[in-house]
Order: structure tokens, then sequence, then C-alpha cells
């Protein structure tokens, strides 16, 4: 058990498997170099801070059991903010941020659930690679350099819902001041699949994207208005290459996006039901 008060950590902390270790509110950890705290038992966190001094590694959790990280601040992480593999721990309500080339949540062969977090100031907000199956809700995801959310080579079915994804990315002027580019994505999609619903998604390059053989299912699910992706302010709302199939079933679409280089890559600005 850590009590509260400000600690200082300068090596790497390892819970074996096994080994439960218990950080209660009103702790601050402070890594004073980049180390990281190392979790293949249990971490049960709330409440807590987890900073550097310069940068630090995060936090890894690999094979955890039982894991919960919940009402926790972690920024000045170097990497990834919180590292999951191989386990399925819950990350509910806490505040990741401030590193523009960071990930703030990576997910790798795991089915966490992620909710409720403030996600911002990252160079992607969630990444999420191989086998995984998250549960991704009710989370602000904002305010990150390239990505909110990014699902690369996935094989398995991330659900995405109930999210609001904002500010990630943006547009940029070309060197003449006059061409102007989309960067950044609220989703994005490589060689992966995801189930993608009731999100609102708004001023990014990109709204939803999907690139090389990915599948986005934004299906009805019985219900006409279970879908219903909000995507506003993005250069292209929904864009498709190479193979890959956005699945929209009896959604209704109203002010997709504001502007548009070709209709092909986005529905412009119009409202009506998609079969």
């Amino acid at each position: 058990v850590v009590l509260p008060g400000t600690h200082y950590i300068s090596n790497n902390i390892t819970v074996p498997s096994g080994v439960t270790l218990q950080i209660n509110p009103g702790v601050v950890l402070v890594f004073t170099g980049n180390y990281s705290l190392n979790v293949y038992g249990t971490l049960k966190s709330n409440g807590a801070t987890f900073t550097g001094s310069g940068y630090w590694s995060g936090i890894k959790l690999i094979g955890s059991q039982n894991s919960e990280i919940i009402n926790c601040r972690i920024e000045k992480f170097s990497s990834n903010g919180i590292y999951i593999e191989s386990c399925n721990p819950l990350i509910d309500g806490n505040d990741l941020g401030f590193d523009i080339f960071s990930v703030g949540i990576k997910v790798y062969n795991s089915g966490p659930v992620i909710r409720n977090n403030y996600i911002h100031n990252c160079g992607v907000g969630i990444g999420i690679e191989g086998y995984s199956n998250p549960d991704v809700y009710g989370n602000n995801i904002a305010n990150n350099s390239f990505y909110g959310i990014g699902i690369w080579y996935c094989n398995g079915f991330p659900s995405i819902h109930d999210n609001i994804i904002e500010n990630n990315g943006g547009l940029f002027s070309g060197s003449d001041g006059t061409y102007v580019y989309p960067l950044g994505w609220g989703i994005y999609l490589y060689r992966s699949n995801a189930n993608i619903y009731r999100n609102r998604i708004k001023n990014s390059g990109f709204g939803i994207s999907c690139e090389s053989y990915s599948y986005a299912n934004f299906g009805n699910y019985g219900e006409i208005f279970y879908a219903n992706n909000l995507i506003s302010d993005c250069y292209f709302g929904l864009s498709s290459h190479n193979n890959s199939i956005i699945y929209a079933g009896e959604e209704y679409w109203e002010y997709i996006c504001e502007e548009t280089w070709d209709g092909f890559d986005c529905w412009e600005t119009f409202s009506g039901y998609t079969q």
C-alpha cells in the first residue's frame, strides 16, 4: 500500500505476478528519470498522480490481473501513459496528457474497458493494435497532434462508442500560405476492424478514415438511431480507400462536414438516411 504524500522514484517499479500494489488517493509519484511502473500482478490505483521531474516511461500493465486505474492524473510520459498488453484492466475517469509525441493509452492484444477519461495533448489519444477488443466509451479525446483514436493491424473488433473526439490534428497551410491540407484524424483504421457508433467527432482533418482492407461497422443494431455518429467541421467527414468498407445501415446524417476536396471521400453537407 502506498500512502498519501509525494514520493520520488529513482528506479523502475515492478509488481510481480500474484502481488497487488494499492495506491491510495492523494499519492503523488514523481519519477526522476525515464523509469516505469511495470505491473505483471495487480494494480489498484484511485485518485493518485503519476508524473516526472522530466520525462518518465509510464504505467505498463503486462499480463496483469484485475487491475484498475481510476480517477488518476498521468502526465509527462515519454512514450505511453498507460500501456496494456495481454490483459483486461479497467481504465476509468483519468486525466492523461501533456506530451505531443506520446500515446495516452496503448492497447495490444487486450480487451480493457476504457471509459470516462480525458485524454489530451498527446500525439495519439488511444492506440489499438493486435488481437484487441477494448470497449472504449464516454471519453473526451481532444487536442492530440495526430490521432484521436488510431487502430492499426487490429484483427479483433474494438467497440468505439459514445465518445467526444475533437480538435485532433487540424488543417495546415502549405509553404505559400494558400494551399490548405488536412492533417489529423478523429478515428483512423489501418488494416483493422471496429464497431463505431454514437460518437461526436469535430474539427479534424479526417473525421473517420479507413485504409487498406479495413472494416468499420456503423450498423443499426436494430435501432435506427443506434449508430448515428455525428461528424462536423472536418475537411473530410468520411474517407475509405484501398478495399476498405464502411457499413452504415439505416443511419441519419446531418451536417457532416463544412467543405470537402472531393465528394468521393466525404459526403458533403446534407440530411438523409443511409440504407
